[in-house]
């Protein structure tokens, strides 16, 4: 709890982080150690989160082209001479 006895967001980790502090104030070098397989709960969120990031990947390609597509028709209809694509556009990976 804070100073005006209100609950803080990721007490446990503060207090790990302090008790780490505390050791290596002493002179003790803490040793982690993360053995065992990954839990399930991890792996399926890893997995959403990948998926996810593919999904906004490709929607942001399509947009891009879009974009270009429009600009393109636009330079088009107005009689501009076609200029080539920024090259952050032209690079969207």
């Amino acid at each position: 709890r804070d100073a005006e006895g209100m609950m803080v967001r990721n007490a446990h980790l503060l207090g790990f982080f302090r008790r780490c502090c505390k050791l290596r104030f002493h002179g003790v070098r803490p040793v982690f150690v993360f053995d065992g397989a990954t839990p399930a709960i991890k792996k399926r969120t890893v997995h959403a989160r990948r998926a996810a990031r593919e999904r906004q990947q490709g929607n942001l390609r399509r947009v891009a082209e879009k974009l270009l597509l429009n600009r393109l028709k636009q330079g088009a209809l107005f009689g501009e001479p076609a200029q080539p694509a920024p090259p952050a556009a032209a690079q969207i990976d």
